[in-house]
């Protein structure tokens, strides 16, 4: 399960950099992701759209513009190598209200990226932010932001960066005054992320062939056709106010 989950944030990161959104767009995306599986479960709401409607629910909350049609027309041209695609435009707005529902329409996302910033002009830390940034793209391959606060996070991610570098960053964590054991805790799942080696990429590994075989071996005798009103964008296709 979890080596599904990885594979499929790595397709939302895929899917966003196609589309030209920026990294946080992707990062939104991923947590909607995420949150949503903590509520339902895999066996009932195939990866295979749910990670397209959130890259395109995340769009809109981040006040950026990604057309259906344009998302289901990349999802097609990734799985053209494994089987058709089977879902459509009128399937992406349909989960659009499922996902909306199971974050309790609460879209606004906050992330370590400004605080990771911010520690880092407030300490003069400011030439660990080209390793720092890198290790916190990656750490949404992992549950990491489910389980803790961004702070901690961008801490973590500081800390691991001033360790490649050779620095002791001890001190810097001890001036902080917060509860090392969170960035401890924080720390080893970045690292057991990578202990598990690198993210997965699309047609690498012949595991990866198997899953997208068994996803549409399951869903597909349940996938179904959304006539009638659905034909035409939804009013919830606007772009979501995060205010």
């Amino acid at each position: 399960m979890q080596r599904i989950k990885v594979s499929y944030t790595q397709m939302i990161s895929t899917l966003a950099l196609k589309s030209g959104l920026r990294q946080r767009v992707a990062a939104t995306a991923i947590v909607y992701f995420k949150r949503f599986y903590v509520r339902h479960s895999l066996k009932d709401h195939d990866p295979r759209l749910i990670a397209p409607v959130s890259l395109y629910l995340a769009a809109k909350t981040e006040e950026h513009t990604l057309q259906a049609k344009i998302v289901v027309a990349q999802m097609a041209a990734l799985y053209a190598a494994d089987h058709q695609y089977p879902y459509s435009v009128n399937h992406i707005y349909d989960y659009e209200f499922k996902i909306i529902a199971a974050l309790d329409f609460d879209l606004i996302i906050f992330h370590p990226y400004r605080p990771l910033m911010q520690y880092a002009a407030d300490a003069n830390l400011s030439d660990l932010l080209a390793t720092a940034w890198p290790i916190l793209n990656d750490s949404f391959r992992s549950d990491i932001c489910l389980l803790y606060p961004p702070y901690v996070i961008a801490i973590a991610c500081m800390f691991m960066a001033g360790t490649l570098h050779d620095r002791d960053m001890h001190e810097w964590i001890a001036s902080l005054k917060i509860e090392t054991q969170d960035v401890v805790d924080a720390v080893q799942v970045l690292t057991a992320m990578y202990n598990a080696g690198p993210a997965p990429i699309r047609g690498a590994d012949k595991q990866l062939a198997v899953i997208n075989s068994k996803l549409q071996s399951h869903f597909g005798p349940r996938i179904q056709s959304i006539p009638g009103p659905m034909s035409k964008k939804p009013p919830s296709s606007r772009k979501v106010r995060t205010s």
